[in-house]
């Protein structure tokens, strides 16, 4: 996201958006399922569940990061991260920007995430409690925290500007445009930003159903129904849209404004 050309401040133009959700890689395959209402929730598959008050979830089959990403940045980031970096490339690729083209004190990242990166947290104090103190990976000292996925796409992209994170779940990457907005009327060139999430694990599943806000339906046909009387809650996704904007062509139409909101309940 970024201001146009000819110094309106107040306009926010959208030419690239890169998606990493259940229905597949990229905006085509989202926007085919969402135009037939296609259902991507089903059992939970990356644990088991079964002992669990909810056990259904949004899950995102058949990615494999080194698919996508080199062995290394594969090796010390979580799945979530590894979500987030494939989504901004596709992004980076759809407004037809090269990282780096752009000055790298113009060009800023803010993400949104709820959890950070459970995966690789929970698997690395396993080998704690089992292996040893030697046997823990160096990268935990930043790869499980939320602050994670806007520092790994700035060093992946090269930018040095307004990096920042907010802490938040749910409605959290419309924040994150927010404040891309924000950023790019005080003068930056090119912001990347989105909502990234996916805590599909034992501890990341303890921690969400502590929020009473999680569905405990077993029909994926009727688990989520937001804003109708028999709403039951939600089945977490993993799920990882990114945005961005040159100032070089409006592909996807402008950015207006947000206000952030809250629910009266589980919907």
């Amino acid at each position: 996201m970024t201001a146009p050309r000819g110094g309106d401040r107040g306009r926010v133009l959208i030419t690239g958006m890169g998606l990493a959700t259940p229905h597949g890689l990229g905006v085509e395959e989202f926007w085919a399922a969402t135009r037939i209402g296609k259902n991507a929730i089903g059992p939970v598959t990356r644990f088991d569940a079964s002992g669990y008050p909810a056990r259904l979830a949004g899950e995102i089959h058949g990615f494999s990061a080194r698919d996508h990403l080199p062995g290394r940045l594969v090796a010390q980031t979580d799945r979530v991260t590894q979500l987030a970096l494939v989504a901004t490339d596709r992004a980076f690729r759809d407004a037809n920007v090269t990282p780096g083209d752009l000055p790298p004190y113009g060009t800023g990242v803010v993400t949104a995430c709820g959890s950070g990166g459970f995966e690789f947290g929970e698997r690395e104090l396993r080998r704690l409690w089992s292996l040893g103190a030697d046997h823990v990976s160096a990268y935990l000292s930043f790869a499980c925290f939320p602050t994670v996925n806007t520092g790994q796409i700035a060093i992946r992209g090269g930018s040095r500007g307004p990096n920042g994170v907010l802490v938040g779940d749910q409605a959290g990457g419309l924040d994150a445009l927010g404040q891309a907005r924000r950023q790019l009327r005080r003068g930056s060139r090119l912001i990347a930003a989105g909502g990234f999430e996916a805590s599909l694990t034992p501890m990341g599943w303890a921690a969400r159903l502590s929020t009473g806000l999680m569905s405990t339906g077993d029909d994926p046909d009727r688990a989520y129904r937001p804003f109708h009387p028999e709403a039951r809650g939600s089945p977490p996704p993993l799920a990882a849209p990114s945005r961005l904007s040159p100032r070089t062509a409006v592909r996807h139409g402008p950015r207006g404004g947000s206000g952030p909101t809250t629910r009266a309940g589980p919907a």
